[in-house]
């Protein structure tokens, strides 16, 4: 099996889930309650896209609670910015249909200033710690930019491949947390 048909196996895996939403719930929780999320101070983290774990419970308790949070903005070249949005900034569907700030009403957070990324992906590993996102590179290019914080992705339990397919620039990660469990 390559990269794009594990892709959308994780794709279609998390299509079928009957409980979803409640997963993405319990997922968000764990999150909340881990130990690099409490001593973060700057947050990266997504919004959710087809296949992921849904984790706006997540970014809206550390958005009220005191936490810096950066959501991505996909630039040309696989290239990519946390951009913490302004109050009352406005969001635009961005590459790929992903709804992101508008680089105008946000500051740009450099990856060194960052202490927690949630990586979003549709399928994983924990034999490797690795994970698979929508294709793009983006994440792969940018976490090793991010060396002040652990990386930990949001994925359901459906989404876990034992021998996922990895390519030698594909960033590991720190952990990996699903409605079951936490892999690390």
């Amino acid at each position: 099996m390559n990269k794009s048909l594990q892709r959308k196996q994780g794709i279609i895996n998390s299509g079928s889930l009957e409980h979803a939403a409640t997963y993405s719930k319990v997922i968000s929780e764990k999150l909340l309650s881990s130990s690099e999320y409490k001593s973060a101070k700057v947050v990266f983290t997504y919004n959710p896209f087809k296949g992921e774990a849904d984790i706006s419970d997540f970014n809206k308790y550390a958005e009220s609670h005191g936490k810096i949070v950066a959501y991505p903005i996909c630039l040309g070249g696989g290239n990519m910015v946390a951009a913490v949005p302004k109050p009352g900034a406005s969001w635009v569907e961005g590459k790929f249909g992903l709804m992101s700030p508008t680089i105008e009403g946000a500051t740009i957070v450099p990856p060194e200033g960052i202490n927690l990324v949630i990586v979003p992906c549709v399928a994983f590993s924990p034999k490797n710690m690795m994970r698979l996102g929508m294709g793009g590179g983006y994440y792969d290019r940018y976490l090793p930019k991010c060396i002040n914080a652990k990386c930990i992705a949001a994925a359901f339990e459906i989404q876990r491949i034992d021998e996922l397919c990895t390519d030698p620039w594909d960033a590991p990660l720190d952990a990996i947390v699903t409605e079951l469990k936490r892999y690390v």
